[in-house]
């Protein structure tokens, strides 16, 4: 159990035993009352003036218990008046990002691939959403924070697929050159993208990247977030 759980279930039953606490002292207070009132005898007297001298003593207990009480009360509400939220809300904002929805901004890096041209020994020339999608989690596993391909965002529910001599992101057909925008650590994305064996290895023994910029030909890089129906999107995931 996290301490703020802890703290909120601590304030909890502080606060149903006051009040508990408070009912009770009452009840007894209105009890003695009425017998007092209502009966006339010397010996029902005595006694009612003995329950109520017992009453008053354990009243006296209560309300030094909610005394108490209070004090603990205070000491938990400064207690949680010192936890910090930022933490919460930056781990909030990341997430947005990686799901697609939040806008951002920041350095990074541009590719372009095409299908390739006539007289390339390539025994496929079209770009398919296969190779999209593959050069997207690439990307991403490179460090990317952000990843948008003409445009669109690539989000948690985004899905790539062919239509055609298109490709369908985000129920959006494209056509090729892709403009594939990465934001992130330009060096390392760079690095981790140009291994060899990697994705641009491939397309380049395909004739189909074109080219890649990095920071010193590329401003800060802005994306919109993805605000279209996630119901409608296709279930094939971009990041797999």
């Amino acid at each position: 159990m996290s301490s703020k759980t802890r703290l909120i279930l601590t304030l909890t039953i502080i606060s149903i035993t006051l009040g508990f606490m408070m009912a009770v002292q009452y009840k007894h207070t209105q009890t003695v009352n009425e017998q007092v009132s209502w009966n006339v005898s010397n010996r029902d007297v005595l006694e009612a003036k003995e329950k109520l001298v017992a009453i008053q003593k354990q009243n006296k207990e209560l309300e030094n218990h909610l005394n108490e009480l209070n004090k603990q009360i205070l000491a938990l509400e400064q207690e949680a008046s010192k936890y910090d939220t930022s933490d919460i809300q930056n781990s909030l904002e990341k997430a947005r990002i990686l799901a697609g929805t939040s806008p951002v901004k920041g350095p990074g890096i541009v590719l372009t691939i095409d299908d390739s041209k006539r007289g390339s020994k390539s025994s496929d020339p079209v770009t398919h959403d296969t190779d999209v999608m593959r050069l997207v989690n690439e990307i991403f596993l490179s460090g990317a924070e952000a990843v948008s391909v003409n445009g669109e965002r690539i989000g948690s529910v985004t899905g790539i697929m062919c239509v055609g001599p298109t490709v369908r992101i985000n129920d959006r057909l494209l056509t090729p050159p892709y403009k594939i925008e990465a934001i992130g650590d330009p060096s390392t994305l760079i690095k981790g993208l140009t291994m060899q064996g990697g994705m641009l290895d491939e397309l380049r023994s395909m004739d189909r990247l074109l080219q890649i910029q990095g920071p010193k030909e590329v401003d800060l890089i802005r994306m919109k977030g993805y605000s279209g129906d996630p119901e409608k999107l296709s279930s094939n995931p971009a990041r797999q």
